[in-house]
């Protein structure tokens, strides 16, 4: 349209109609600002759209984790079924896994100092699309850097997305901080917010280790812990940790490590200084030991062997009723009761419905 207004002025100017040339150029002009236009709003729309389908795949990384836990409080009460959790982001897949960054203590209470031991944990993970996934094995980061990777099957259906990984970032480049925010008890809400980063720090652990943090004005709240921080193309950055009104800092993902160094304790241990410490599947003491129901007659001993030739089983002497029994307390000694055990070369007894526990105490 505006080429043939531009053609047309041309011939009204050589006839000597100005007027009827000026009404062409406008039209022309005309013509040349509307495709300017269109032009523009395809080009920004064909941008909005590629970013937000970059954006997309980075939400559809993001998972809410959520635990259900036994543990000990530090003030020594014991504390069934506390449910907790935090975001996490899917990084990478392998051999039939798909792996999961996360912070450590969106897992493990005993990190943060929150409790004095677990002594029962299941861990499960709910995808950008709701299904719901069993961790099947957790990996620490070493040095006490507050990462932890989560291994879960890998998801059949492929309605999730493994981000680009990028290990550099630069002062005010725009972020996204994606994640699952906790609002009230039962309740969770996407969260995603924008900005830009505003610094860099190097921080230390208890154990001398330096690692790098990425600051940000992209605000978090509880619960976003484990979530990522996203470039404008949608690579991640870093893994979201603290956070307040202000500001909210991410590890960065120059300072994590392979899986391959990290420590795992298979899935009935977790991590102490102290190194793997199974999960107490018995009973708590109440000076915070782990104590389990004896399996058998002795407990807290080893077999007594008996001098009895009378009987078949050489740890055995005969009874008063006829019957053999197996010796405790010395070679021609047994315990004749009902529910009884050899705890400690002694014979000790039960109520019915109890058990004896190895600090020979029945529950």
């Amino acid at each position: 349209m505006a080429i043939l207004g531009l053609i047309f002025s041309i011939l009204q100017l050589r006839e000597n109609k100005t007027g009827l040339a000026i009404a062409g150029l406008i039209l022309s002009i005309i013509g040349i600002i509307a495709s300017s236009v269109i032009i523009f709003l395809f080009t920004v729309g064909s941008i909005f759209d590629e970013a937000g389908k970059t954006l997309l795949k980075a939400e559809r990384s993001i998972v809410l984790i959520k635990t259900n836990v036994d543990y000990i409080s530090k003030e020594g009460v014991k504390i069934k079924g506390a449910v907790g959790g935090g975001s996490g982001v899917i990084y990478s897949e392998s051999g039939g896994k798909t792996y999961i960054l996360t912070n450590r203590h969106v897992i493990d209470c005993k990190y943060i100092h929150e409790c004095w031991g677990i002594s029962n944990q299941t861990i499960r993970v709910m995808m950008f699309d709701g299904k719901i996934y069993p961790v099947l094995n957790t990996y620490i980061s070493p040095n006490k850097i507050d990462v932890a990777i989560l291994e879960i099957a890998k998801p059949s259906d492929g309605n999730y997305a493994v981000p680009e990984i990028r290990n550099s970032s630069k002062k005010l480049e725009k972020v996204f901080a994606i994640g699952y925010p906790s609002f009230s008890v039962n309740a969770r809400e996407y969260s995603k917010e924008i900005g830009k980063i505003t610094g860099f720090r190097d921080l230390i652990t208890d154990d001398g280790i330096s690692f790098k943090v990425i600051d940000s004005d992209a605000f978090i709240t509880f619960g976003s812990s484990g979530g990522g921080l996203f470039d404008s193309k949608g690579r991640l950055l870093g893994i979201t940790t603290w956070g307040n009104l202000h500001h909210s800092y991410a590890i960065s993902m120059e300072s994590i490590r392979s899986k391959e160094d990290f420590q795992t304790c298979g899935p009935q241990s977790y991590l102490t200084d102290e190194g793997c410490t199974p999960y107490c599947s018995g009973a708590i003491t109440d000076d915070l030991r782990c104590t389990m129901p004896c399996t058998g007659f002795y407990c807290n001993m080893t077999k007594i062997i008996g001098d009895d030739n009378r009987c078949n089983d050489p740890s055995q002497v005969l009874g008063e009723d006829g019957k053999c029994h197996y010796a405790c307390e010395g070679k021609y000694t047994y315990c004749g009761g009902q529910n009884e055990y050899c705890f400690s070369e002694k014979c000790t007894s039960c109520p019915f419905g109890y058990r004896l526990y190895d600090d020979g105490l029945c529950r």
